[in-house]
């Protein structure tokens, strides 16, 4: 590849994401309590991440270079009704994050996150008007994260003006959390 970042440039085909995943309206309360639905959520939303970072960690090593930016929620940061599952995962990334930044600096790797509100997206749009209102509402800037809004946080991340910027979850969420 020609990317700065090798072969680990990309983390995954969201294509190929199971239901119970990130955001998933079916992660409801009762959802919770199904061990299959939990695993499903548990590994995408946690074991997924470590899996990457484990593997991309050993390739910054020897290059001593790299940037990980990992996609969390502040669902992780604050929990959310009916989704213990997934916001249980997210902080756990939250953690991952702030373990390897400190583990992965030595190498000159950095390691951050961006925790999104509710994006603009084809989920959101299928979602209840209420719900999506709601979060609307949550905002102090009135209106959902479009998918650019996260990508630029990225980029940054992962560009030479952060480059002393490490073990940070950045909210990209319009105010949704404060």
């Amino acid at each position: 590849s020609d990317s700065p970042l090798g072969p680990y440039d990309q983390a995954g085909d969201p294509e190929n994401v199971e239901e119970g995943a990130p955001g998933s309206v079916s992660s409801s309360a009762s959802s919770c309590a199904r061990s299959f639905t939990t695993s499903n959520v548990i590994a995408v939303n946690l074991r997924g991440y470590f899996t990457f970072a484990r593997a991309a960690a050993r390739h910054f090593k020897d290059q001593k270079r790299g940037r990980i930016v990992n996609i969390t929620s502040i669902n992780g940061q604050r929990g959310k009704f009916g989704q213990a599952n997934y916001a249980a995962a997210k902080g756990g990334v939250n953690t991952l994050t702030r373990t390897m930044a400190r583990e992965l600096g030595k190498f000159g790797t950095t390691v951050n996150a961006v925790a999104p509100g509710m994006v603009e997206t084809e989920m959101a749009a299928a979602l209840a008007p209420e719900y999506r209102n709601k979060a609307v509402t949550e905002t102090v800037l009135g209106r959902l994260a479009a998918p650019e809004d996260i990508a630029h946080m990225v980029a940054f991340l992962c560009s030479d003006y952060a480059k002393h910027v490490t073990g940070q979850v950045i909210n990209v969420d319009g105010g949704q959390l404060i």
